[in-house]
């Protein structure tokens, strides 16, 4: 049965790679339309001009990682968007999705009768109700502009009620569920629309579209607007990759909010005898989606407390090797470590798993803070023995005198392949650094906004690493803000904003401690640690040791710093970017450069352009013993490393020395120093 006749702007909204399918499978051709050879042409040339497609052979092996050549580009580039749509056998979800929140609004009846209709997309009247969002998406002029969601919204809230009604156990009532899991939707739709809708704000207002006497009037007046059937018809056709976006990151949110609810409930007795440990846990009441970055369909880390003041995290990837660090850290106390480190209990449920929340709290006194800072050496020692990467100040918290590592994800880090480098200082200085306790990083490390794919600065921003203090800081890059907001002449600009603070570094009578002030504290834990590491080099080594039980367990792995991939996606949200959607992949083709001089960046480029045009920042995974590497849809990428984490781990161990202390040593003194008096500079970058 042939699908139905939707609107042809829709289409555009295929991506270069989804377009290159139908090419190869027969069913797309080249245009026959000279306007539209002559635009293939220049959108060719666009392409050839950008970094490193200007260069031999790049723009030969992008073409080649979608399956084509150049003859079958210019074909899917002229493609028509009904050519598109008569190439298309079924209807995309997300095309579907976008009807039926019309339809089901309307209570239209079955997903089939929805397929029967071509007409709008959006119901003629406003829901019954507000959405139930968090206060300051009201504040917010951008939260306002999320009335132009609204049918998706409430479509998908009606599917998840249904949902979460089916299941046989819920830790609160369905409506107190539906607010508190709102709470991580809303952010990441107003990233994406907030440019669009200024600009559209504009150009209401350039066209006399507007009503009222005050700028504020008419900035209500353009709210007002949004929430007509016929206007947001005509605002989502002419940005049909938005309405995409939109529709998936909304069906993410709801597939991904069920599926914890639906864990929680099957855990539920295991989580009280356990993590929880209370009889009495009271109903949940409180439920943070954000409090991580998205990955793998939208699925994030969150933060559930409850009514008796338990809290608990969940996490939706394997814990298996967080549980076995939780073991590495005990087998380390019994091994004399003073003080001792705390461990997390962590309940593995293989796909994802739970594990005891770490409080921020104060220390008691400056004794307190010294072992603080001892602990924190000593932690810093067993992440560097492990091959950890990423422990930047959010990833470490700050419990009274403990030091909490909260994410631990990117431990047994493998080298990735790099060029060859051919000066011999060079290869020598990458390899010491990078093999050096700096890559953990914790230590104090500057970035600057070159990081950002901007220009490069003339000064570089303050230090970033796990000890480090951002509060008031300036962000690291401009990022987007908004001038005269709330108002018609609402306008963007680029500013670098004060960041919020971490958890990450101990406090005494409301007084954060420097970690500059207890650089030997820092310096003897660290010594300490990593001398037990030696004397029990065997035990750790020993077949079904500590190390041994790693073997086979999931770890991620950071191919590109978290903060560049997230740039990238912030601005593919461009107005520009969304009106068809090979514009956004040729901007997302920024991902290929430097492609040169980290060939891993190469083999993965597709699947990164993948994630992120699901609003995911990618994720990547491998195992210890493994030399291979996992896309976020579990693709298997074989022999990607060239030789195994766990070698790395063992050969480091293997190592350690009273040489290898001192040299480590100097590297935790320079950090605190930016290496002036040592002799070298320390500057994070982009791996």
């Amino acid at each position: 049965m042939p699908s139905p006749p939707f609107d042809i702007a829709w289409y555009r909204a295929l991506t270069l790679q989804e377009r290159a399918a139908l090419f190869r499978a027969g069913r797309l051709s080249a245009s026959r339309d000279s306007a539209s050879s002559e635009s293939a042409q220049k959108r060719l040339a666009a392409w050839r001009a950008q970094a490193p497609f200007d260069r031999e052979p790049w723009m030969r092996e992008r073409l080649a990682s979608e399956g084509l050549d150049e003859p079958g580009f210019l074909a899917v580039l002229s493609a028509s968007a009904e050519g598109l749509r008569a190439a298309v056998a079924d209807p995309p979800e997300w095309l579907i999705e976008l009807h039926q929140a019309r339809d089901a609004a309307r209570g239209a009846g079955s997903p089939a009768a929805a397929l029967d209709r071509a007409g709008a997309i959006i119901e003629t009247r406003a829901p019954p109700d507000p959405i139930p969002y968090p206060e300051w998406v009201e504040r917010d002029p951008t939260g306002r502009f999320l009335v132009l969601f609204a049918p998706l919204v409430e479509r998908a809230r009606r599917e998840l009620k249904a949902g979460l009604e089916s299941l046989p156990f819920l830790a609160a009532s369905p409506q107190d569920l539906d607010r508190m899991l709102l709470v991580g939707l809303p952010m990441g739709l107003a990233a994406m629309l907030e440019r669009t809708a200024v600009l559209e704000l504009r150009v209401a207002r350039l066209e006399g579209h507007l009503t009222g006497d005050t700028p504020e009037q008419r900035f209500d007046s353009f709210i007002g607007l949004l929430s007509q059937a016929d206007f947001r018809l005509r605002l989502l056709r002419e940005y049909p990759v938005l309405a995409r976006c939109a529709a998936e990151h909304i069906r993410a949110w709801a597939d991904s909010s069920l599926e914890l609810m639906r864990r929680l409930g099957a855990d539920w007795g295991d989580l009280r005898a356990g993590l929880l440990g209370r009889s009495e846990t009271g109903s949940l009441t409180e439920l943070r989606m954000e409090a991580g970055d998205a990955h793998r369909g939208g699925r994030s880390v969150a933060v559930l407390g409850f009514a008796s003041g338990a809290r608990l995290v969940y996490k939706p990837r394997p814990l298996a090797m967080e549980a076995r660090f939780q073991e590495l850290l005990g087998w380390l106390n019994g091994c004399g470590a003073e003080p001792g480190f705390r461990t997390l209990g962590v309940l593995d449920r293989g796909e994802y798993g739970w594990v005891e929340f770490a409080a921020e709290a104060p220390c008691a006194s400056a004794h307190e803070v010294e072992r603080y800072f001892r602990r924190l050496g000593g932690l810093l020692a067993v992440l560097h023995a492990t091959g950890a990467m990423d422990f930047h100040f959010q990833n470490v918290v700050a419990s009274g005198q403990h030091p909490v590592a909260v994410d631990l994800e990117s431990l047994f880090h493998p080298p990735l392949p790099c060029a060859p480098v051919e000066r011999a200082d060079e290869r020598i200085a990458r390899d010491v650094l990078g093999d050096s306790v700096l890559r953990v990083g914790m230590l104090p490390f500057r970035v600057s906004e070159a990081e950002g794919g901007g220009p490069k600065a003339e000064t570089e921003v303050a230090a970033q690493g796990g000890v480090a203090a951002v509060a008031g800081q300036a962000s690291p890059d401009p990022v987007l803000d908004w001038e005269r907001p709330g108002t018609d002449e609402m306008h963007a600009v680029m500013r670098r904003l004060a960041m919020k603070g971490g958890r990450n570094r101990p406090t005494l009578e409301g007084h954060e401690a420097d970690a500059a002030d207890h650089i030997g504290p820092l310096a003897e834990g660290f010594e300490r640690t990593r001398r037990i590491l030696l004397e029990r080099r065997d035990d750790l080594l020993a077949p079904g040791g500590p190390l041994d039980a790693v073997r086979d367990q999931v770890t991620r792995i950071v191919l590109r710093t978290t903060r560049g991939y997230a740039l990238l996606l912030d601005q593919s949200w461009h107005p520009d970017f969304l009106r068809d959607a090979l514009d956004r992949d040729r901007f997302l083709d920024r991902l290929w450069v430097g492609a040169d001089e980290m060939p891993a960046w190469r083999r993965v480029a597709a699947y990164d352009q993948r994630d992120l045009w699901r609003g995911d920042i990618p994720w990547f995974g491998s195992q210890p013993g493994s030399r291979d590497l996992w896309t976020s849809t579990g693709k298997r990428l074989i022999d990607f490393f060239p030789d195994t984490a766990l070698t790395g781990v063992r050969e480091r161990v293997e190592q350690l020395s009273e040489h290898d202390l001192e040299r480590q040593r100097w590297f935790v003194m320079a950090s605190f120093t930016d290496g002036r008096e040592y002799g070298f500079d320390v500057v994070g970058r982009d791996p």
